[in-house]
């Protein structure tokens, strides 16, 4: 037997009796019957913490010590915070490519839910601001999302135009001779080389 609609940290008491007979001929073993109880789950109270965010390129890999939930779900938003919580009772399916997974808000989209402690999230636009929330939960068809969170940030600047193959620097006699190539380079004018006195 599967109980639905049931709330949430709550203790349900069930009592099991034997019975013959039909409709008003019914009669039921009332002296020796079984009984249990059973908890639903409750939500996390000690949330992700220790975040770090390593972007490189168009992507971004968020790793987090987890809190005392059996998952986590990560919602991010670009240029702004992320303002809600994911609902009670509701799975949100994630997809760790930016704007594809769905969506607890406006604007504010799942990238990961699971049990590991990082993702690497894709599809991001350069010279932007991206806003994540880390939210633990217990559950997973019916999740029973903690209250507590954390939130942090993280920003996508522009790539360099350059991409390179080396850069090697040999001394010599008289000084130090540079030598560097390029695999890629995209509107570049010209190198200028500093040095510091020493």
């Amino acid at each position: 037997m599967t109980l639905t609609g049931l709330a949430p940290d709550v203790t349900i008491h069930f009592a099991v009796f034997e019975f013959n007979g039909t409709a008003t001929a019914t009669n039921y073993l009332t002296t020796a019957y079984l009984t249990a109880s059973g908890s639903t789950l409750s939500a996390p109270t000690t949330p992700s913490n220790s975040t770090q965010s390593i972007v490189t390129g168009t992507s971004v890999q968020l790793q987090w010590q987890k809190g005392n939930g059996q998952n986590r779900i990560v919602i991010m938003r670009e240029s702004g915070a992320v303002t809600g919580l994911p609902a009670t009772l509701t799975a949100y399916p994630a997809n760790n490519h930016f704007g594809s997974g769905s969506q607890t808000g406006l604007g504010e989209f799942v990238v990961y839910s699971g049990s590991a402690q990082q993702v690497t999230v894709t599809g991001l636009s350069t010279n932007k601001t991206y806003h994540y929330r880390i939210v633990e939960y217990n559950g997973s068809s019916a999740p029973v999302y903690g209250t507590t969170y954390t939130d942090g940030q993280f920003s996508v600047g522009t790539p360099l135009p350059v991409a390179w193959l080396y850069f090697r620097a040999t001394r010599e006699s008289n000084g130090v001779q540079l030598k560097w190539a390029t695999a890629v380079e995209e509107s570049n004018d010209r190198f200028v080389i500093e040095r510091a006195p020493g």
